[in-house]
Order: C-alpha cells, then structure tokens, then sequence
C-alpha cells in the first residue's frame, strides 16, 4: 500500500511539474495563475511563448494515465479532426507534438474564460445577447455538419470566450467523423439526447442539436433543464414530458421559448437539422448587422499567420 501511495505521488509530481519543464525548454514562461483546468485526462495551462510574444492554453495529456482504448482511438482522432478545423468559432489548434510520455496541444487562449462560469458569475443571459451567442453556435455547428463531423460533447464548459464576444466551440475529444449511425453513448447526461440516454442507435448530427438547445435553456435561466442524479429512465422521462420551465420573471419572448423547445424535440426524426437551425423565427429575426461570423481585429484569428509560424519553430 505504501508503495502504491509512493508511486501516485510520483505521478502527480510528474504530471504537474515535468510537462511545463518540457515546455520551459522549448521557450514558453508560466505566470502564476498557469493552471486552467483539467479533465479526467488531461491539464490545461496558461503558457507565455516568447517567439510568438502571446499568451496560448496549452492541453497537456500524460499518456501513462490514460486507457489503451483512449490511447490508440480517441486521442488520434481528436487529433485528426482538431487540425482540420478552420472557422472563427473554433478554437484554433497550433500545433500539437509528443514528447517524453506527453502530448502537448497548443492553441487559442480564451481570455472569457468558460461559458458554464460566466453564467454561474453572472446569471441568466439576456435574450438578445443569447440569441447572438446562439447563432455563433449555429455557425460553428454548421461547419461541423457539412464536414461530416459530429462534435458529441457539447456543453458549456466547452464554450469559451474570447474578444469582442466571439464564442468558440472546443474540446473535441468525442467528435467523430463518419455518417453512420451510432449507438455509443458519449457525452454528460444532462446535456445529451433521449435515444442515448435510451441505448439505441441514433444520428449524432441530431444529438448535437439536442445539447445546443440545453445549452441555450441553461444560458438564458441559469438552471439545468434535467440532472444527472436521477437514473436514465427518470430523464428521458423528464424529456419527453419537457418537465422543465422558463421563469416568467425573464420575461423571454414567446419565439425565444419556441426555438428551444425545437431544438428539444423528444422525436430526433422530428428534431430539425443544423442547416434549418438559422431559419426559426427567432434566430432568423437578429439584425443582420450583428452577423456571427463578425470578429473583431484583436482577435487572435486575425494574426495567425504570424503567429502560427511562431509556434511552428517549437520543435515536436
């Protein structure tokens, strides 16, 4: 038992120190609030790339911690699809390299932060900033789509914020590019579909739209449409009851409610694409003016040839 003890605290060690020495020789500098987050996986740093004179959120993935079956699917397809990626609201990957037992993924830092925290800090989103935020979203979901990718992690604590109020969908971890039918279960349960939670085969563009219209409910009430601390029977249940309400305090437009309660529609079959997302009444009615694909000069997007050529002299 002591041993074991002994080698855990030999792999935290490694885990939270050996990785940034790593990368302090490739030139990056760590602030003191470097540590952004972490996963089941993985840890999130807040890095300074000298060559590049910016600030990026590096993932940092030991692979002597993780599964066979994460090792040799999951993390090569993450991988394959983040590079391929292209779009303001994305999170851009860099670079990504393997050294020592790590795997090293540079890429955007949010300087917002989390969507989940902005809403815990802030509360309910007004309706017409969530309304653009949304469209962002559909945005974002459309390049997927068209792209044959299904991203099946959607949630807000994958929603970052930059700049300017671009929002930029990350993680992609559970993303699968294929047209198939699934039936694997992926996902947090208080954001997927029904005909996962259910155990059937079923379309992942569909189960994207689902987890978008919790998104948008939780945005906009700052409460969770369903729980996870009930078992999947209670919450298909609850779904297709819709035993969840906005508060009439809000004061949301009837077109708001509408559209989201669309986007939860028990039946996928029933349940519109992302290509007919843009087209309710309520996202169709934003001005034009006010478009989603607008972002702002500073962001990071508008440099990254630059610094894209940067971050291509740190040697993987």
């Amino acid at each position: 038992m002591q041993s074991e003890h002994h080698q855990q605290r030999q792999h935290r060690r490694r885990s939270s120190g050996f990785a940034r020495n790593i990368l302090s020789r490739y030139g990056f500098e760590f602030p003191t609030d470097f540590n952004l987050g972490s996963g089941h996986f993985s840890k999130v740093y807040k890095g300074f790339y000298r060559d590049a004179e910016r600030y990026f959120a590096i993932k940092v993935t030991d692979l002597e911690s993780v599964s066979a079956s994460f090792r040799q699917n999951f993390l090569p397809r993450e991988l394959r699809i983040w590079r391929e990626l292209n779009h303001p609201n994305h999170v851009y990957l860099y670079k990504d390299f393997m050294k020592s037992g790590y795997v090293f993924e540079i890429m955007e830092l949010a300087v917002g932060g989390n969507m989940l925290t902005y809403v815990q800090d802030r509360g309910p989103i007004a309706e017409m900033a969530c309304r653009e935020w949304m469209l962002q979203l559909i945005d974002a979901l459309v390049y997927l789509h068209r792209n044959q990718i299904a991203h099946r992690d959607l949630k807000l604590e994958n929603i970052l914020i930059f700049d300017g109020g671009v929002i930029k969908i990350s993680d992609y971890g559970f993303s699968k590019k294929s047209v198939d039918l699934s039936s694997t279960f992926c996902g947090s349960r208080s954001y997927v579909a029904p005909e996962i939670l259910q155990g059937i085969e079923h379309d992942m563009f569909k189960v994207d739209i689902w987890s978008l219209g919790v998104i948008g409910f939780i945005m906009l009430t700052n409460t969770m449409p369903f729980y996870e601390d009930t078992g999947n029977a209670q919450i298909v249940d609850a779904q297709r009851r819709r035993q969840y309400s906005f508060p009439s305090r809000l004061g949301l437009s009837r077109l708001c409610v509408r559209a989201i309660n669309i986007l939860m529609t028990f039946e996928p079959r029933v349940r519109p694409t992302i290509f007919n997302c843009a087209k309710l009444p309520w996202f169709a009615s934003a001005p034009t003016s006010k478009g989603s694909s607008t972002v702002p000069c500073n962001s990071a997007r508008c440099t990254k040839s630059t610094t894209v050529g940067a971050v291509d002299r740190v040697h993987g």
